[in-house]
């Protein structure tokens, strides 16, 4: 679920993200809070390339198993 505080608006589901916002109490605000956080460790640890780049492992995955590796652990 908290994926969609990770999406840009080139992404896929940057849409779904935005209709996500308006279903979540305060969801700008808590967006907003959400990104400064990560904002703050990218220097340590980026973690928007992190998810995307397991995004594409899950995508590229061929079975079920691998698919859920990616997925799970991220």
């Amino acid at each position: 679920m908290y994926l969609f505080y990770l999406l840009t608006p080139h992404s896929l589901d940057f849409y779904d993200s935005i209709d996500l916002l308006r279903v979540i109490r305060k969801g700008p605000a808590v967006k907003s809070a959400v990104d400064d956080a990560i904002d703050q460790c990218s220097a340590v640890y980026n973690l928007r390339d992190s998810i995307e780049e397991a995004r594409l492992r899950a995508e590229q995955a061929t079975d079920e198993k691998q698919k859920r590796l990616h997925t799970s652990k991220g």
